[in-house]
């Protein structure tokens, strides 16, 4: 039921588009986070609100660039 809520509110996102100005051969650190609410019917029909955060981080190094970054 939780993941159902999860995704039917992921197709609501604003889409972004990341733009980065990468330079072949040098390494970068990109950190990624995601918070999200959610409330779930408790067995006695209290709403439970639930929240999580996850932060992810990831080591690039630059290849080859093309035009378009």
């Amino acid at each position: 039921m939780l993941a159902c809520a999860l995704l039917a509110s992921c197709g609501k996102a604003a889409k972004q588009t990341l733009r980065l100005n990468l330079v072949p051969g040098n390494t970068y650190a990109l950190s990624v986070r995601t918070s999200s609410d959610a409330v779930i019917a408790g067995p006695n029909g209290n709403n439970i609100p639930i929240s999580a955060t996850s932060v992810n981080t990831f080591t690039l190094q630059a290849g080859d660039i093309d035009s378009h970054g």
